[in-house]
């Protein structure tokens, strides 16, 4: 799993429908759980307005995208550490 963070507008929700809408493990609110062998995301029941939760099974997370708004398109980059943190922390 992937979890994608951003402000409102950022694009979040165009990539669950544009992408593979139907591996979207939650479009709202995103449950994280810490387990021995690393992070997973488990589904939610916390959708955006005029959303069904689709209740897909826990996937083991791979990475965090932070969205940002760009010029002409959606824009992100890989961070690490203290910065991945720093970039996260406003959307926790």
């Amino acid at each position: 799993a992937v979890l994608f963070a951003g402000h409102p507008g950022a694009g979040k929700s165009t990539i669950s429908r544009e992408g593979q809408a139907h591996r979207v493990i939650c479009n709202e609110i995103s449950i994280l759980q810490r387990r021995a062998d690393g992070w997973y995301a488990l589904p939610s029941p916390f959708w955006g307005t005029g959303d069904k939760p689709h209740w897909r099974v826990e996937a083991r997370l791979a990475g965090i995208a932070v969205l940002t708004h760009g010029h002409d398109r959606t824009q992100w980059r890989p961070l690490a550490g203290v910065h991945a943190i720093a970039a996260l922390a406003p959307h926790v």
